[in-house]
């Protein structure tokens, strides 16, 4: 039975099972010539198909294709960070480049965050809480651009990294990702990887670039990320482990 014969003109919420797995997806039908999939950064799978297409071969597909959807979904929750609420009051601890700095608050009549040994010395004219995120934030932010401005530059001297120009790229939060690449070869980073150690920004930032190569997460991808980053896993699994 075809998509037109069931109507199906509208996204329908599907889910398959592949043998301990099972995955969500959405379908739509639309005039095309083939059949398109796609994991989004929250995990989730949307297909769309040509009007003509039957419903078991749209399943006849996905699982053929189940391994590597299951490899771009677990590739993107492990790129997730999870970060606690913080409370921004004297003592407390926040991280920077993997090492551990605490707050020391001070009321005064400019508005700075200095580094000084294992302290964060924030001097405001308010000591409340969100006045001192505000600042730490901006601070963290300034030194996510410098940071990561210079790490790209050393990722690039990479033998096999070394002949891409330098991306475009810039800052930008979000919730379930370190790192992205567009179409279009746009890098954007979330601003809280600065809290990671310099291996895990590396990687990061390794990962995306070798994005410009090649831009979904095939054979031919690994092979690239393996060959210009051999420790990579190491870095990928303390990302993953890092405790904020």
């Amino acid at each position: 039975m075809t998509a037109a014969k069931l109507g199906r003109q509208h996204t329908q919420r599907c889910s398959l099972d592949f043998g301990s797995e099972t995955f969500d997806f959405s379908l739509s039908f639309s005039p095309r010539r083939r059949l398109s999939i796609a994991v989004e950064p929250d995990g989730h799978v949307v297909v769309h198909a040509p009007v003509e297409t039957s419903l078991d071969s749209v399943l006849g597909v996905l699982r053929k294709k189940a391994g590597w959807i299951i490899r771009q979904r677990d590739a993107f929750v492990s790129f997730g960070p999870a970060m606690p609420p913080m409370r921004y009051v004297n003592g407390e601890t926040h991280r920077y480049l993997g090492r551990q700095y605490r707050l020391r608050i001070r009321k005064g009549e400019s508005e700075s965050v200095r580094l000084v040994g294992r302290y964060f010395e924030v001097e405001s004219s308010s000591r409340d809480s969100a006045a001192t995120k505000r600042l730490l934030d901006a601070w963290f932010r300034h030194r996510a651009n410098t940071v990561f401005a210079q790490r790209i530059e050393a990722c690039l001297r990479t033998p096999l990294l070394r002949k891409l120009s330098p991306p475009k790229w810039r800052l930008r939060k979000m919730r379930r990702r370190w790192g992205s690449c567009s179409k279009d070869g746009t890098i954007l980073l979330n601003p809280l990887l600065v809290h990671a150690p310099t291996g895990c920004i590396d990687y990061v930032l390794v990962h995306e670039l070798c994005h410009l190569v090649h831009h979904s997460h095939d054979a031919a991808f690994y092979r690239l990320l393996n060959r210009a980053m051999f420790d990579w896993p190491k870095w990928k699994e303390r990302l993953e482990r890092f405790a904020w």
